[in-house]
C-alpha cells in the first residue's frame, strides 16, 4: 500500500501549487499532481473511501521514493483534518506556507469569483462569512470565508496541540517569490532530502481572469444537474486522477494571465488601497499575535494600514 508521509497543510492562495510541484521534482520525492490539494482528510464522503483511495493513483507514479506527497491548501483550518493526518502517519512532516493576510483574502477572493463560488462583492461577502462558517456546505466553507482563512495564529495554535512544533515547517510566500533558492534549500533540508537540488522554478495556478465566461460557468458552476452527473455516472466511470487532469485542461482553456486592468468576470480589488486598509483592521491584532507566536518580524505585512494603526502594530 503507498501511503503519503509528508503533508502540504496550506494556507490557501500562498503558492502551495508551486511549492507542491518543486518539492516533487526532488528525485526523492513522489508527488503526483492529482495528489496536490485533494481534500480527503477534509471531506468525510472521501476520506471513508480509505486509504485504497490514495494507492489506486500514487501506485501509477511511485518508483521506490522515500517520501510520498500529499497536498490540500485548506487542511489547517480544519483541526479535525490534522488529527486524521497524523492518526494516518504519527512519524509525518507537515509543511505550512503563509501570505499577506490581506493580499491572500483579496487573491482568494477573485479566484473565487472566478470560479463562480462568489456572486457577490467582497464586503458582502465577508458581511456573510459567519453565516457560511456555519452552513453544512464544505465547499462554501473552503472558498468563501475570506477573513477567518487568515487568522493564522488561531490555526497555528490548534496545529501545534496535535502536532509537534519539530514535525512543522513554516514558510513564506515572499521568500517563494522573491527567493525560491533558499527556501527550497530549507524545504529539502527539513525533509530530510538532499538540499543541493534546484528544481524548476516556475510559478503555478496564478490566479487569472476568464477568457470564456460562459464556458467557465457550465464547467465550474455547482448545479444540480452537474452534481447528478458527477455523482451517478463520472465519478464511477473516471478515475479521481483522470478527472483531476482533465478538469486543469478545461481551467486552461477558460482562464488567461492576470491583468490589473477590471473585467465583467473578475471584481479586481487587486489596486484598492481603501479597502485593503479595511481589511488590515480585521488582521491588526492577528498579526501581532502570529509574530509572538512564531517570532517572526512581520512588519511587511503592516503596510496596508493608515498611520495610527501602523504605530499600534510597530
Amino acid at each position: 500500500m503507498i501511503r503519503p508521509n509528508t503533508f502540504l497543510i496550506g494556507v490557501q492562495k500562498a503558492g502551495t501549487s508551486s511549492l507542491y510541484n518543486w518539492i516533487s521534482q526532488h528525485p526523492d520525492v513522489c508527488g503526483p499532481l492529482s495528489m496536490k490539494d485533494i481534500p480527503f482528510f477534509i471531506d468525510d464522503k472521501m476520506f471513508v473511501k480509505g486509504e485504497e483511495f490514495l494507492d489506486r493513483t500514487y501506485r501509477h507514479y511511485y518508483n521506490n521514493e522515500r517520501l510520498v506527497l500529499n497536498g490540500s491548501a485548506h487542511s489547517v483550518f480544519f483541526p479535525y483534518a490534522i488529527k486524521r493526518i497524523k492518526e494516518f502517519d504519527p512519524k509525518s512532516k507537515l509543511i505550512l506556507i503563509l501570505r499577506d493576510p490581506v493580499e491572500r483574502a483579496i487573491s482568494s477572493y477573485n479566484f473565487s469569483v472566478n470560479r463562480n463560488f462568489d456572486e457577490d462583492d467582497i464586503l458582502t461577502s465577508i458581511h456573510k462569512e459567519d453565516q457560511r462558517l456555519n452552513g453544512d456546505d464544505l465547499k462554501m466553507v473552503m472558498e468563501t470565508t475570506y477573513i477567518n482563512h487568515g487568522y493564522y495564529s488561531k490555526q497555528i495554535k490548534n496545529l501545534f496541540e496535535i502536532v509537534k512544533k519539530e514535525d512543522v515547517l513554516i514558510l513564506f510566500y515572499d521568500d517563494l517569490k522573491n527567493n525560491p533558492e533558499h527556501l527550497m534549500s530549507e524545504t529539502y533540508s527539513f525533509l530530510g532530502l538532499d538540499d543541493t537540488f534546484k528544481p524548476d522554478f516556475k510559478l503555478l495556478n496564478k490566479t487569472g481572469t476568464i477568457r470564456f465566461k460562459m464556458l467557465n460557468r457550465i464547467i465550474f458552476n455547482n448545479s444540480k444537474w452537474k452534481s447528478f452527473i458527477m455523482k451517478y455516472f463520472l465519478n464511477h466511470l473516471m478515475p479521481y486522477d483522470f478527472k483531476y487532469r482533465f478538469k486543469l485542461f478545461l481551467k486552461k482553456i477558460t482562464n488567461k494571465e492576470s491583468s490589473t486592468k477590471t473585467t465583467n468576470s473578475t471584481i479586481n480589488v487587486k489596486n484598492d488601497a481603501e479597502l485593503k486598509k479595511h481589511l488590515f483592521d480585521f488582521f491588526v491584532d492577528e498579526i501581532i499575535e502570529l509574530e509572538q507566536l512564531i517570532n517572526k518580524d512581520l512588519s511587511s505585512w503592516k503596510k496596508h494600514g493608515n498611520n495610527k494603526l501602523l504605530e499600534k502594530v510597530k
